[in-house]
């Protein structure tokens, strides 16, 4: 008897030809899927969601504006610094402040008890004045979901603090987190997953924020903030005369980043890749049939 011999090279064909394209189009799935991982990531913790700038023209228009105000009786002085890239303002503000309620009557009888003659300068009875300094830079900054940076190379950093005489050197920090202000010596202290929590609820009202003229008023300003809104408070108490420098945020310009353009793309990502796991599953589920 003839031995048959019979060969199954056609079928192994096919079977490696229909398990290559599965592998291929798994491997590309799951790459897909880790590199829009990555970039969300990446979108979310990197701090470049928005360049602010200032437009100094217009500064100096508002400042000009307010330094003729009957509100405020300033003297402000201006001050280039770091070649032109910010802007130092200084105020002195004397602004009168009542005694004893502005009660006139109060004020003739205190100056009939002490027998004062002179009841023509009443002025000074009824009003006191009190100087208050404060000095502001403008300058560039970029900030993320939750934190505040100043635009500035190292160089010009150690620039500024030359020019403003080191007197903010040791205080000024380069970023700061506007979530956390409780000082680190207290017991209670809140996490990092409460900061990206809460950080990625207040990206829905940034665009508002950008619109507003508010910042801090002030009863619940905060004098330890040295980054107020592209402000770097440089000196004096800024709470004390947050009315003046809210007129300033006018004057701001402000730019998405490219971490917002990353989480855009990101997005688009995550929304083909739910596609290609979609696709997916429908090819599993037929091959094994």
């Amino acid at each position: 008897m003839d031995t048959v011999t019979v060969h199954y090279w056609p079928t192994e064909a096919q079977g490696c030809l229909s398990i290559q394209p599965l592998t291929l189009f798994l491997t590309i799935t799951l790459l897909l899927s880790s590199c829009t991982t990555l970039m969300l990531c990446t979108s979310v913790w990197t701090n470049h969601w928005e360049n602010m700038e200032w437009d100094f023209q217009e500064a100096i228009s508002v400042l000009k504006t307010q330094n003729k105000s009957s509100k405020w009786l300033n003297n402000v002085n201006t001050e280039w610094l770091v070649n032109g890239n910010t802007l130092k303002i200084t105020i002195n503000a004397a602004k009168p402040s009542p005694v004893n309620n502005g009660d006139a009557l109060l004020v003739l009888a205190t100056a009939n008890q002490y027998h004062q003659t002179d009841f023509y300068d009443i002025n000074p009875l009824l009003y006191q004045t009190g100087e208050k300094t404060t000095t502001v830079i403008l300058a560039p900054m970029y900030g993320g979901i939750w934190t505040l940076c100043i635009s500035l190379t190292e160089d010009q950093l150690v620039q500024l603090y030359q020019e403003t005489n080191n007197k903010m050197g040791s205080v000024l920090p380069k970023c700061v987190n506007y979530l956390s202000e409780e000082p680190q010596e207290e017991e209670y202290f809140k996490p990092d997953w409460h900061h990206t929590t809460f950080g990625l609820f207040t990206l829905g009202i940034m665009h508002n924020k950008h619109n507003s003229r508010k910042t801090h008023s002030q009863n619940n300003c905060n004098q330890s903030l040295a980054l107020i809104d592209g402000m770097i408070n440089a000196g004096g108490n800024m709470c004390q005369t947050m009315q003046f420098w809210e007129q300033l945020l006018t004057s701001r310009i402000y730019s998405l980043g490219w971490s917002v353009n990353m989480g855009w793309i990101a997005v688009i990502l995550c929304i083909l890749t739910s596609i290609l796991w979609i696709i997916l599953s429908k090819i599993m589920r037929v091959s094994i049939k």
